[in-house]
């Protein structure tokens, strides 16, 4: 997150918003702690000159990912930013994907990657998965400390209708935006849509449709960020590429540049 490329009118959650994240695999050091693949660019990087881009210390969270989170800081630009791990987005408790800290898919118990549709588990949209087989989650605690609540699930819900571009609020344009960035049928989006969801079922199962559309491989997880993005959820993702260590410009349409042919 950079600071001081915003307006001092905008709260701190509109700041939030517009305010572009890194994202970068994170890996064991010889010391066995994660930490990520330092990008040589920051947020604010343009071609007056290089970056000078150093570690500047450890946040860590209570909630998402169970371990410390990288701040960085460019002393060309003055800017200080957190790296995300992959599938992750600023003050998320969630991942819109399952991932590991490196960005590969985790193995499940017989030590084989998971299938492309339960990487959603464990991530934002576990709440539209349990809602789409009538799974609400538990409004109190009668019968136990649940790890998951109503209220929760319910605002994962509206999250992830906005990450499929059929939430109501929802305007055209971005919704056609968002089909391009998800690889989905902008008709597909349409009629998920205009379906009754007034009950927590429907909307599930309306997610459910969209998501399982998705287009797999290693960029699935940027490109639900950057919906994120295009709903007005978070700021900008970018991605700071492993070997090359700039951040990437995002291989998808984006709005004021040329659709790819």
């Amino acid at each position: 997150m950079h600071q001081g490329t915003t307006g001092s009118r905008l709260s701190p959650r509109e700041r939030n918003r517009a305010r572009d994240f890194v994202v970068a695999p994170y890996s064991p050091d010889s010391e066995g702690v994660l930490v990520p693949v330092l990008p040589t660019e920051c947020p604010m990087h343009s071609a007056s000159g290089p970056c000078d881009v150093r570690r500047k210390s450890l946040r860590s969270r209570k909630t998402g990912p169970r371990f410390a989170l990288t701040v960085a800081k460019c002393h060309r630009h003055g800017t200080i930013f957190t790296i995300y791990p992959p599938g992750y987005a600023p003050y998320q408790r969630a991942p819109v994907l399952a991932l590991s800290a490196d960005g590969a898919a985790i193995l499940g118990e017989d030590g084989k990657a998971r299938g492309d549709l339960d990487t959603f588990e464990d991530s934002v949209f576990q709440a539209a998965l349990d809602a789409r087989q009538r799974k609400a989650w538990p409004r109190d605690s009668n019968d136990g400390v649940p790890e998951r609540w109503w209220s929760t699930q319910r605002r994962h819900l509206e999250l992830a209708l906005s990450l499929t571009g059929i939430g109501k609020a929802i305007d055209e344009r971005t919704r056609q935006l968002i089909s391009t960035v998800l690889g989905v049928p902008l008709l597909l989006i349409r009629e998920e849509s205009r379906r009754r969801l007034s009950g927590y079922q429907h909307r599930g199962a309306a997610v459910w449709n969209v998501i399982a559309a998705v287009q797999p491989g290693r960029q699935r997880a940027l490109r639900l960020l950057l919906a994120g993005h295009l709903a007005g959820r978070w700021g900008r993702p970018r991605s700071c590429h492993p070997k090359s260590r700039c951040l990437e410009e995002l291989p998808f349409y984006i709005e004021g540049k040329p659709a790819p042919t």
